[in-house]
């Protein structure tokens, strides 16, 4: 098992609503084992406004998502920021692989890391052999 993992948006809001979600025990463990095992989890600064355009789609009232961004920031993660040098590196392999600029952010922290990726969307980063790509469904 590693002791540092990055992890992608997909992840994170599993841990703050579980409102049409799946995955939720894998995400569950990642998180538990964390705070038991003290797994370091990496993720871009990205994430936070990708997690905040998730709570802003859930059907529930602003106090709610006022509370699940409140959650966000009790999280044991690791914000980096995003470097021009890796914003440059992430916008050569997002057009190198056909996938999204924010797909390749993840990827680009993953290979500068040295870490594997967690996702619960795996199917353009997995297209990346430069980077180990574990989907959530397959964490245990």
């Amino acid at each position: 098992m590693a002791t540092s993992y990055v992890i992608d948006s997909s992840v994170i809001v599993k841990w703050i609503s579980a409102e049409n979600e799946i995955l939720l025990e894998e995400a569950d463990l990642l998180l538990d084992q964390s705070r038991r095992l003290s797994l370091t989890l990496l993720t871009s600064e990205l994430a936070k406004y990708e997690v905040g355009n998730a709570i802003l789609r859930k059907t529930f009232l602003l106090p709610q998502k006022i509370a699940c961004l409140e959650n966000l920031a009790t999280l044991p993660i690791e914000y980096v920021p995003l470097s021009t040098e890796d914003a440059i590196q992430s916008l050569e392999i997002a057009q190198h692989y056909a996938i999204t600029y924010y797909d390749a952010v993840f990827i680009r922290l993953a290979m500068r890391s040295s870490c594997p990726l967690i996702t619960d969307n795996p199917k353009h980063q997995q297209k990346v052999n430069k980077v180990k790509v574990i989907p959530l469904a397959s964490y245990r």
